[in-house]
């Protein structure tokens, strides 16, 4: 069962990215298609409120939008998140994630990188990133991320001395070149959660992350 949540205090902010195309998919916008009975976008939302952003820490979570943004937009306000609209979406991911960002709330400490598709993540998997950062953000470390089966995953948390190259990314640079670019400046935090590697890129995809929500839903 997952009990641990962030603390209103803890100074931690999150930028959702929920405006990209979704070529791959063949036409739906994947984060407004309904996977084990809400939308895709409704489940990473929920799990970003479930960990502690909600109340007054729900303004601290910015939800950049693109394609189909007032629908996206209706998904977003009962959650009380905030969103900001990039309008050059189509230009690629660098954009959207500068624009999230710029657009966090200056008390922000640090801010998780989370991906509007990856809706699987469980609430421990946050937290420990969080517990981590809290742990070492008077050294050198800078950014914090999650590791399963050899691969880094997301959501990752970056402080906010990373900002400025965050909100310096265009076209289709993705924040994997900030992540890597120091590697003294990463942690890596090792885990077992599946959800950290599971996005949907196509239809087929659709299917494994119900099993993945619902699975992650009974270990509550």
């Amino acid at each position: 069962m997952e009990s641990q949540h962030l603390t209103p205090s803890s100074g931690l902010g999150a930028v959702v990215l929920a405006a990209g195309l979704a070529r791959r998919m063949g036409g739906p916008n994947k984060l407004l298609v309904e996977v084990a009975g809400r939308p895709l976008l409704a489940h990473t939302l929920s799990r970003l409120a479930d960990t502690g952003f909600s109340g007054e820490a729900a303004a601290r979570v910015v939800v950049v939008t693109g394609r189909d943004a007032a629908a996206v937009a209706a998904l977003v306000a009962p959650f009380g998140f905030r969103t900001c609209h990039n309008p050059a979406y189509v230009d690629g991911m660098g954009g959207t994630i500068a624009a999230g960002f710029e657009a966090l709330d200056e008390a922000c400490e640090a801010a998780f990188l989370v991906l509007g598709d990856m809706a699987a993540t469980r609430q421990a998997t946050f937290t420990a990133l969080a517990g981590a950062f809290a742990a070492s953000r008077s050294g050198a470390i800078a950014i914090v991320a999650p590791r399963a089966d050899g691969r880094l995953g997301h959501p990752v948390l970056f402080s906010r001395r990373t900002f400025a190259e965050l909100a310096a990314l265009s076209g289709d640079q993705g924040a994997r070149a900030v992540r890597d670019r120091d590697p003294a400046r990463l942690l890596v935090i090792e885990t077992d959660d599946p959800g950290i590697h599971a996005d949907v890129d196509t239809a087929g995809d659709l299917d494994r992350m119900a099993r993945l929500i619902v699975s992650r839903t009974e270990r509550r």
